[in-house]
């Protein structure tokens, strides 16, 4: 067995390259047939009729074919980041061959039914992963907010730990599961949590106790990077921000659906 070991340093920081508390949010949709929403294996299709058609924002694929990520450029609230997804959402659905539906999990589609995309990324997550991420594909928001500087997004790390259940439990979108019942409000937030280095880690005392921490992680894990920990919330330092990864869905996203026939929000309670 080779050890992956990163092939660079913990990345520079970047709080305050642009002001802070402003927000980018990444929301996962799946790609569905519009008559019966069925999953459509068509990322990249997709993908390739959006180029040069964009204007603010970006719309790109995840490893698992199907799913469809829109991300937003920094903006200044959360109102921007709703009318940019919902742009970009218009811009998925111009082919009208193709339907988005927004759910944790895609609740009919069979177990283990999923197609991974190429890449070198995505290559090193499905060995180290093994089967786990061949059992669903799964859809997330996740928000990004500015910090000013890494000590402030350690704090606020720590003071918003407390709230990531409450999120989680506001968020949840995905009762079924392969056609049946979960039992569950979030079936995706289960599905995630048995993959290695998610759920929601300790506190930290600062800045360099989180970056000791990430290191060690990576080296120890063998993994391919730091992109590789997949925490329900962590603080950012690429990108200068503090990431919210447990939310299931977007609360904004009947909008779509109201404006939008093609796009479906599954309903988040039992009928």
């Amino acid at each position: 067995m080779t050890s992956r070991l990163p092939t660079r340093p913990l990345p520079l920081r970047r709080f305050a390259a642009s002001p802070p508390y402003r927000l980018g949010v990444e929301e996962e949709l799946f790609l569905v047939d519009p008559q019966t929403n069925d999953i459509r294996w068509c990322t990249d299709a997709v993908l390739g009729r959006q180029r040069g058609r964009r204007s603010g924002g970006d719309v790109v694929g995840e490893m698992c074919d199907g799913v469809i990520e829109l991300a937003t450029p920094v903006v200044a609230t959360a109102d921007d980041a709703v009318a940019t997804l919902s742009g970009l959402r218009r811009a998925v659905l111009r082919g009208r061959d193709v339907a988005l539906l927004g759910a944790g999990l895609h609740p009919t589609v069979g177990f283990g039914d999923v197609r991974h995309r190429a890449g070198e990324h995505y290559e090193a997550v499905a060995a180290d992963t093994r089967g786990l991420l061949r059992q669903s594909a799964y859809c997330g928001v996740h928000i990004h907010v500015g910090m000013p500087d890494a000590e402030t997004a350690i704090a606020a790390y720590n003071g918003m730990r407390k709230w990531i259940p409450l999120l989680q439990a506001l968020s949840a979108n995905s009762p079924y599961w392969h056609g049946q019942d979960s039992g569950l409000a979030s079936a995706r937030t289960v599905r995630c949590h048995s993959v290695p280095r998610t759920g929601l880690p300790r506190a930290f005392d600062h800045w360099h106790d989180y970056c000791a921490t990430m290191d060690e992680l990576v080296r120890m894990s063998s993994l391919d990077g730091y992109g590789s920990l997949w925490w329900d919330m962590r603080p950012h330092p690429t990108l200068g921000t503090l990431e919210v990864r447990a939310l299931t869905r977007s609360p904004r996203c009947r909008i779509c659906a109201a404006s939008a026939p093609s796009c479906t929000v599954w309903p988040t309670t039992r009928p």
